[in-house]
């Protein structure tokens, strides 16, 4: 497994780029942060986005992402995945033709470049090539931190949190430990 720290920060500015993690140049783990760190043909490359929440510093890469996919690559679609209430955020505030183009209908609904899917919380879901499970963690808004494996290595992965516990208790489990 490869992982490349693509931003870390809570903020952009500069020297500093938002939370996103590219894991094995095709998944995304948070999208503070795509075309500043990425050339076009990688950025391409990208099947899957798993998003903690909706805060900008967390999504905004997926809105330019989806946009040079429609631009350069319309063929390509990148599926964005997250619980429930973080997909209709996105869905209803983000991409809804006032905010940001509905990229979930271009270049048509049939084959847009931006798919959403609802991850079921602590259930482990396949993205890509990888098992994602994501937890419930405390912040301002419904958000989650991410258990994210390839079957042999794989990382926990906690964007804005307060104190949790229920993170590390479910990856324990999953691991067999207690």
């Amino acid at each position: 497994m490869r992982l490349k720290v693509l931003g870390a920060y809570g903020s952009d500015g500069q020297g500093q780029r938002p939370s996103a993690f590219l894991v094995d140049d095709h998944v995304l783990v948070d999208a503070g942060t795509v075309g500043g760190a990425l050339s076009v043909a990688e950025q391409t490359a990208i099947t899957h986005a798993v998003l903690s929440h909706a805060h900008l510093d967390h999504t905004v890469g997926l809105a330019f992402l989806a946009d040079t996919l429609a631009m350069v690559a319309p063929e390509r679609s990148v599926t964005a995945c997250a619980i429930a209430p973080v997909i209709e955020t996105l869905r209803t505030h983000v991409f809804n033709d006032s905010l940001w183009p509905d990229f979930m209908a271009i270049p048509n609904r049939n084959a847009p470049v931006l798919k959403l899917r609802e991850l079921p919380e602590e259930g482990e879901a396949r993205v890509g090539e990888l098992w994602v499970t994501p937890v419930l963690v405390d912040h301002t808004i419904p958000t989650t931190g991410f258990i994210v494996h390839d079957g042999e290595t794989g990382f926990v992965y906690s964007g804005d949190t307060g104190p949790t516990t229920r993170l590390w208790q479910v990856a324990r489990e999953m691991r067999g430990l207690k």
